[in-house]
């Protein structure tokens, strides 16, 4: 998208959670996939464990799964940079916390968030907790629920 929108000589504007332009990437937006996510969730833990929960035989299941995982971020954040976690796809619900910062919940799409004044250099720590609906116990019926991903962090901005 990013080397359509430079062919057709468009500049890339970053909008908020309402729509809203909140500046202008200078052109430059760096995309990091995060992988490498442990999910605890009913007693278990599952490496690698985005993907929904029916996979993992929890179909009926309704609650929260505790996701983690940590990056690595050499240097400082640059001043006229963003730095947005976009979690992709979640059922239904998410609640960040960086380096044990917890942000506010998301309960709709688009899951992403700014944790630019959380990111530290070196490691840093990532938890999100995502939760479904009660609809899959009531129910009974296979429901897709949990973190399906793809997870990235997007580092907007000239010095990005």
């Amino acid at each position: 998208m990013i080397e359509e929108a430079a062919k057709l000589g468009m500049k890339l504007w970053i909008y908020d959670e309402s729509n809203w332009p909140s500046g202008y990437a200078g052109g430059r937006v760096l995309a990091r996939a995060l992988e490498d996510w442990i999910l605890e969730l009913d007693g278990k833990t599952v490496r690698d464990g985005l993907g929904s929960w029916h996979e993992l035989s929890l179909a009926g299941y309704s609650s929260t799964g505790i996701y983690r995982t940590a990056f690595e971020w050499s240097g400082p954040v640059a001043l006229s940079s963003q730095v947005v976690l976009d979690l992709g796809h979640v059922f239904e619900t998410a609640r960040v916390k960086v380096n044990g910062c917890e942000l506010e919940p998301m309960a709709w799409g688009p899951y992403c968030v700014e944790i630019t004044p959380w990111v530290t250099p070196g490691r840093n720590e990532l938890v999100v907790e995502v939760a479904n609906t009660n609809a899959n116990a009531f129910e009974g019926k296979e429901r897709v629920s949990g973190h399906l991903g793809p997870v990235r962090l997007l580092t907007c901005g000239s010095d990005g």
